[in-house]
């Protein structure tokens, strides 16, 4: 789940994404994994407004059975915004491999291209 308002540290609206795992008994916050720019292996800081979180999708993207984590950062660099993504394993979401895609690496800078801001999965 996306929270795109939250606070990291003293940085307001740098956002996270939650990844909530569960089982016969139903959704639990056992094992819950967090993620943001400030977190080590991926890429980007947390900075005010980037607004990581603002959609999240979890799919295999891979074809690998597992599901990968999509996040997008629809504030990041003001309205140019990115998108990361997270390879899904067996035990979880793993920042091994994370892919990210902003502005400049799409190469549309300087459009306000709000990367991130629909996330399909």
């Amino acid at each position: 789940m996306g929270a795109p308002d939250e606070a990291i540290g003293t940085t307001t609206r740098a956002g996270a994404a939650t990844v909530l795992y569960g089982g016969p008994g139903g959704v639990t916050g056992t094992g819950a994994q967090q993620f943001g720019q400030a977190s080590a292996g991926v890429p980007g800081s947390a900075e005010q407004n980037d607004l990581f979180g603002s959609q999240v999708s979890l799919a295999d993207l891979n074809g690998d059975g597992k599901g990968d984590l999509t996040v997008g950062s629809s504030g990041e660099n003001g309205s140019e915004g990115s998108l990361h993504m997270l390879n899904g394993t067996a035990s979880g979401v793993t920042v091994n491999g994370v892919r990210a895609f902003s502005s400049g690496t799409l190469g549309v800078s300087g459009r306000y291209a709000r990367i991130g801001e629909v996330v399909l999965g």
